[in-house]
């Protein structure tokens, strides 16, 4: 049982403790590996664990709900010249 666990657990440490070493060695410059990271690898690993799952709507609704809101925030976040913000900041700003 522990043999498992440390079989497991001690490679993930020494990746760890060898990217530490190179970054103290090297200082490397990740901001491209950041934008990688956040663009392509965190959609598709959220991608494919939502693809692998059943999908029901009662279940899910505060997926869709989410997901609207984000096209929402998307929309409103393009200016204030244009999308829907717009219309809801008159509104609310009426006196």
């Amino acid at each position: 049982m522990v043999e498992r666990i440390l079989g497991i657990i001690l490679p993930v440490f020494g990746v760890i403790l060898l990217g530490y070493f190179y970054a103290r060695r090297a200082n490397p410059d990740m901001t491209w590996v950041n934008r990688i990271n956040m663009h392509l690898l965190a959609p598709a690993l959220i991608f494919s664990a939502l693809a692998s799952k059943d999908f029901n709507l009662v279940v899910n609704r505060v997926l869709i709900v989410g997901a609207i809101g984000w096209c929402s925030a998307r929309a409103c976040s393009r200016g204030p010249s244009r999308g829907c913000c717009t219309r809801i900041r008159a509104l609310s700003c009426r006196r």
